[in-house]
């Protein structure tokens, strides 16, 4: 009889918990494991089965759990930061599941990589907009990224064109020792006025600045590891002067530097590691190579640099098209190349390396403006509003590096109410 009893309440006790989840019981949940997928360089390696299909179903079957837990949560009783992670786990948590479930039955059917591209995989579509969703961290559909790549370029192109560029600005980089140089003085320049912008750290460390010699990395025109920002030997790969203040507020200061350093401070949910943070982590960096900051770090200062911003910048919403139109449409290589020559008749060289890294890496390229539109929007928002802090702002943001995009509007509730 007192095992009945017994039994009778803990069912009791256990329906309630879960027909009535409280929010850190919800958060308990989706923490509890570290299953994640990071999407890295290659995407045989990212699409390569490693689990059996047990894995995946059940994977599949803890992130649908989440799900239902967090339909049950009343949202009006949220605190502002409760609220925050109410809709960073909606977001990981749907992404989850449903890559479970497409591992799942790519595992269940037993499917092997087709060469040519993730456009030749099994289910392909499907594939490409998930991993559209999960380097964006939003919903956006490869359809709407293309509308805004598009966009984007017309813009680019024409304030390029309008600033008619003189030549002579920059002084012809042939050697590492001249790239190196003019890296150091946007470092110095950008470093005096940082204050005035960002957050000051308790300690901001050393900057290395070093030759690449890693031909897997010659796809990227730089990038930063490990306190070292990587930039390309010009006797290897032509380096464009004019591009060099961006890519160094970009890798640098305020970019991935800052960045990196500003995390190394903060102490991070266990499983951030496996988030869709790509948006944030180059949406960031891009905005930091921004017009605007890079005027108001002094690093913009003549007409070559800005002429500069706005090349890079009509790269990063070609290579978006080039993207969708390779690894969702089909398109092939020869003419995702001549859509590029369109803009970039003299650079070819450089366009035969996006085409590469697109199939390599399909939908990575959408994380970088994608993620500075949804900040910029954030931060014409915020400025209006009394009492705006720059610090502030950008704190508030680098203090949440594993959210997805479409959670970072309610840092600040304000703009939710």
């Amino acid at each position: 009889m007192r095992g009945c009893l017994l039994f009778w309440v803990l069912f009791t006790f256990s329906t309630r918990l879960l027909a009535q989840p409280d929010y850190d019981a919800v958060r308990r949940h989706f923490e509890g494991t570290a299953v994640g997928y990071y999407w890295g360089l290659s995407m045989e390696d990212n699409l390569a089965v490693e689990y059996g299909p047990p894995v995946y179903r059940n994977t599949a079957r803890h992130f649908e759990q989440c799900l239902r837990l967090l339909a049950q949560l009343d949202t009006a009783t949220l605190s502002p930061e409760e609220r925050v992670g109410y809709a960073q786990m909606q977001f990981e948590c749907e992404l989850n599941a449903e890559r479970s479930q497409l591992f799942l039955r790519w595992a269940r059917a037993r499917y092997q990589l087709q060469p040519g591209g993730i456009y030749g995989q099994p289910e392909a579509k499907a594939w490409y907009r998930h991993i559209v969703k999960s380097y964006t961290g939003t919903h956006l559909s490869p359809e709407q990224v293309l509308e805004k790549a598009l966009a984007w370029a017309t813009a680019a192109d024409s304030a390029r064109q309008a600033l008619k560029m003189p030549p002579g600005q920059l002084p012809e980089l042939r050697n590492q020792a001249a790239v190196r140089a003019q890296l150091q003085q946007y470092h110095h320049q950008a470093k005096q006025h940082l204050h005035h912008y960002f957050p000051t750290l308790p300690q901001l460390d050393t900057l290395y600045m070093q030759v690449n010699t890693d031909s897997n990395w010659y796809n990227v025109p730089a990038f930063y590891w490990h306190q070292t920002l990587f930039y390309q030997d010009p006797e290897v790969i032509e380096v464009d002067g004019r591009l060099l203040a961006g890519l160094y507020l970009h890798e640098g200061i305020p970019g991935h530097h800052y960045q990196q350093q500003w995390r190394n401070q903060l102490s991070l949910p266990n499983n951030w590691d496996y988030l869709a943070i790509s948006s944030f982590e180059e949406g960031w960096a891009t905005y930091a190579e921004s017009l605007m900051m890079g005027d108001s770090l002094g690093v913009y200062t003549n007409p070559a640099t800005r002429y500069g911003y706005w090349h890079y910048r009509l790269m990063m919403a070609v290579r978006m098209v080039m993207d969708v139109r390779i690894n969702y449409l089909g398109a092939s290589k020869a003419e995702a190349l001549d859509y590029w020559l369109g803009y970039f008749p003299t650079e070819e060289a450089e366009g035969k390396r996006i085409v590469k890294r697109v199939m390599d890496w399909p939908g990575q390229v959408h994380s970088y403006l994608i993620g500075e539109a949804m900040i910029q929007r954030l931060l014409a928002e915020q400025h209006k509003l009394p009492g705006f802090s720059w610090q502030h702002f950008h704190g508030h943001l680098l203090n949440h590096p594993y959210l997805p995009a479409e959670a970072w509007p309610y840092l600040f509730p304000a703009e939710k109410e």
